[in-house]
């Protein structure tokens, strides 16, 4: 079961600073913290204690109403690479990530000068349900809830499938499910029906059940979009990538938790 009080605020130390430079230039409420940082706070607050692989960088997502305040940012830190939205903050390596009224057209981010255009779909129904974490005098994290975080991997990885980049974004993937089927009690208690529809099979099940959150936490239009990107996906080559490494995973056939996970994408119930 979720609980944000299983986060030691202690341990966001660097993001709270990161954060805190950002604000200067846009409110902390338009933040939101993705990428592995956000892996790691919900694998805390699902009471998992598995050591995941580690990071030194951090990826924020600014829902921006205008190109102003990214030109702002870009002219106050020094750029790292040539995406042209990485930068070094405090020291720190810092993907910033617009999205939000600025996309054009809608899950589509090109920033200036326009020679790079990312995949935000999913990012502003994260942002509107995302789940905060008090940490300093009052600022809050923003993190995406499991069903934002679910989506915006699963745009990741069907980004980088075709490129056979998917030595994160699966594993990342298939954590999602490992926090839902750790919790057997929860499992049992709340959505008996699910585990028995998957014949008591726990991360088939705790799969369908990813996509139901994903279902509630997207849009109607980005519900759609996904479940699209699923349907003409190569999903047989996208589960050779799913396991996480470091967990317990009893599944003979990871192809049932991909198609379990569009199953609940696609019909909702949990």
């Amino acid at each position: 079961m979720f609980d944000s009080s299983r986060c030691d605020p202690r341990a966001y130390d660097d993001l709270v600073s990161v954060i805190v430079e950002l604000s200067r230039f846009i409110t902390a409420d338009h933040l939101m913290v993705v990428g592995a940082r956000c892996r790691d706070a919900l694998h805390t607050a699902y009471g998992c204690t598995q050591a995941l692989r580690g990071t030194t960088d951090a990826d924020v997502a600014l829902a921006l109403s205008n190109w102003q305040t990214f030109e702002a940012i870009r002219a106050e830190f020094a750029p790292i690479g040539q995406s042209g939205h990485r930068f070094s903050i405090l020291s720190i390596p810092v993907d910033v990530i617009p999205f939000g009224p600025i996309e054009s057209p809608r899950g589509s981010s090109s920033h200036p000068p326009h020679d790079l255009t990312m995949n935000v779909h999913g990012f502003a129904d994260a942002h509107a349900r995302a789940w905060t974490l008090q940490v300093d005098d009052g600022l809050d994290l923003r993190f995406p809830p499991l069903g934002g975080y679910a989506a915006l991997k699963s745009h990741a990885w069907l980004d980088r499938g075709a490129e056979n980049r998917t030595d994160k974004d699966g594993p990342d993937l298939g954590l999602t499910v490992h926090w839902i089927a750790n919790d057997i009690a929860t499992l049992y208690d709340a959505h008996s029906d699910v585990v028995t529809q998957y014949e008591f099979d726990t991360e088939v099940a705790a799969a369908h059940l990813v996509g139901a959150e994903m279902r509630a936490v997207l849009s109607a239009t980005e519900r759609q979009c996904l479940q699209d990107r699923f349907d003409s996906a190569d999903l047989e080559h996208l589960a050779a990538h799913i396991r996480p490494p470091d967990c317990t995973w009893p599944v003979e056939n990871d192809l049932s938790i991909i198609n379990a996970i569009v199953s609940g994408l696609r019909d909702g119930s949990r």
